[in-house]
């Protein structure tokens, strides 16, 4: 059962067992007693999804608080809220026994406590996707969480989007898809500005053996030539990514073929994108 909750509650609703707070802003207890009302009828897993309701870091640790059955929820969506600390999402995670997919996407997440919410990711053995796009985390919250899916076995999908990483997340990425520890099957690092030297770092991983990568986005990366080239070679000889998004950067048509021709010879890999590179040369969009 899906819990959906999108848009500012107008609906007031009694519950005797809710503890009342007369500091607390009365849309934001209304926005709570509706979620309330929606978690208690959750039976088996549920979405619990918060878009667009303003529950933001200090709103959400009230609202942990008063989750009726938080064992039964496997996916958490907290989109559009302005939460600027990961600290107020690591308390949601440790109280999700159950989490499998966690979306905290369109936020204002940084640097502030996102220590804390890497310690809280480990203790989750259950976790394949983690939803971190569109926020503005720097290379140093990409480089503790690489420290933290270190010892993770379950994440399959990581998605970095539209984020403020440059080449050194790149490299700490790279390092941990070559030593195996993560099995990452699906990486979205589009629209950052990881530039040439971190496409080439990316791209030492994908010749290791170690790398599980079936599915990567470098869109919006600022590539040129020389890393389109750096990743035709390692592509000669991945044996697991599937599809290959490299759209909007600058590849030219010397980039543009020396990919066309690295799926050409690369029985495994089925799509490669590279519209948006000023190239006259035919390309497969995904």
């Amino acid at each position: 059962m899906s819990l959906f909750f999108s848009g500012r509650c107008h609906k007031t609703t009694t519950h005797n067992n809710i503890p009342h707070n007369n500091n607390t802003d009365q849309s934001m207890t209304t926005t709570v007693r509706e979620l309330l009302d929606l978690v208690a009828e959750q039976d088996g897993s549920a979405t619990l999804s918060l878009v667009d309701v303003d529950v933001a870091d200090d709103a959400l640790e009230h609202l942990i608080a008063l989750l009726p059955q938080p064992d039964a929820i496997t996916k958490v969506v907290l989109e559009r809220n302005g939460l600027q600390s990961g600290a107020s999402v690591a308390r949601l995670v440790y109280a999700l026994s159950a989490l499998e997919e966690l979306v905290v996407r369109r936020n204002d997440l940084t640097q502030d406590g996102f220590q804390e919410l890497c310690v809280a990711l480990q203790t989750h053995d259950s976790l394949h996707t983690l939803d971190l796009s569109r926020n503005r985390l720097p290379d140093a919250a990409a480089n503790e969480l690489c420290a933290a899916l270190a010892s993770s076995s379950s994440l399959r999908t990581l998605n970095l989007r539209d984020n403020c990483l440059t080449g050194d997340s790149a490299m700490t990425l790279s390092a941990l898809l070559m030593s195996g520890e993560c099995k990452l099957e699906t990486l979205d690092l589009g629209v950052n500005d990881l530039s040439d030297s971190g496409t080439l770092a990316i791209a030492a991983a994908l010749e290791a053996d170690a790398c599980t990568l079936q599915r990567l986005s470098l869109d919006t990366n600022s590539i040129t030539m020389v890393g389109a080239q750096g990743l035709a070679s390692a592509l000669t000889k991945n044996k697991t990514l599937k599809v290959l998004s490299i759209t909007d950067n600058k590849l030219g048509d010397a980039g543009v073929q020396a990919l066309e021709e690295a799926q050409g010879s690369n029985a495994v890999l089925q799509e490669v994108a590279v519209r948006g590179n000023k190239s006259i040369l035919a390309h497969t969009s995904i």
